[in-house]
Parts: structure tokens; sequence; C-alpha cells
């Protein structure tokens, strides 16, 4: 696939965890695209609103405000921006997150070429 169409890509990542942060914002560099980080659903609802991105990496399980808490919130502002849930445990089904405004998931431990995939997917 072509990864050209990543470069400079805007993606917002959301996880309470720093040690995801960091090995995300690693694999998103390596493909040339920049990202923001959010450490809860809160901070993500609030940079939102003032910066748009090409997709959200939101991570589900989280304090304050969780995934899907804030996936709701910023499909309520008629934000348009793919949403990919990153979740450690794997729902039935799709159709749960689809329901809260989320696109698409992955698993986490994720591999890179899923993530580069589903991004291409979103953002091309």
């Amino acid at each position: 696939p072509n990864h050209k169409c990543l470069d400079k890509k805007k993606i917002l990542i959301v996880d309470d965890n720093k040690i995801n942060q960091i090995v995300t914002q690693k694999v998103l560099e390596q493909y040339g695209m920049q990202h923001q980080t959010a450490n809860n659903g809160q901070e993500a609802l609030d940079i939102v609103q003032l910066n748009s991105f090409d997709a959200i990496l939101m991570d589900i399980n989280m304090p304050i405000m969780n995934g899907i808490e804030s996936s709701k919130a910023i499909r309520s502002l008629n934000i348009e921006t793919p949403i990919i849930a990153l979740t450690a445990t794997e729902f039935n089904n799709n159709e749960n997150l689809e329901n809260y405004g989320i696109n698409s998931s992955i698993i986490k431990p994720y591999k890179t070429e899923e993530l580069v995939s589903k991004l291409l997917s979103y953002t091309s």
C-alpha cells in the first residue's frame, strides 16, 4: 500500500497510559504523521473542539471519561472525524461500537501494520 498519503496527517491519540502513547507516537512518526495526545476522554473532547484531525485513536478504558463516553460526546458536536477504538477487550461485534459513533476498533496489543492499514482506510 502507498503510505505516502499518511504523510502530514494529524492524529489525536487518546490514552491514559504514557507507554501506550509513546508506542503509538513512534508508529505515527515512522509514517510522517503528526500527533497530539489526550490523557482521557474529557481532554480529547476539549482538544477536538479547538483542532481538527484526520483520525482519532481512542482508548476505551480510561479514567474521568472513557472512550465510549468521549466518542458519544464528540459525535454530539457533529464532529465527523473517524474514531478508531484501541481496546484490550474484544467487543462481540463492531455494531456495539458504531452505536457510539466509533468507526472501527483494533485490539491491543496491535501490530503496526494493522494500525497503519486502518488509518489508511479512513484517511486516504
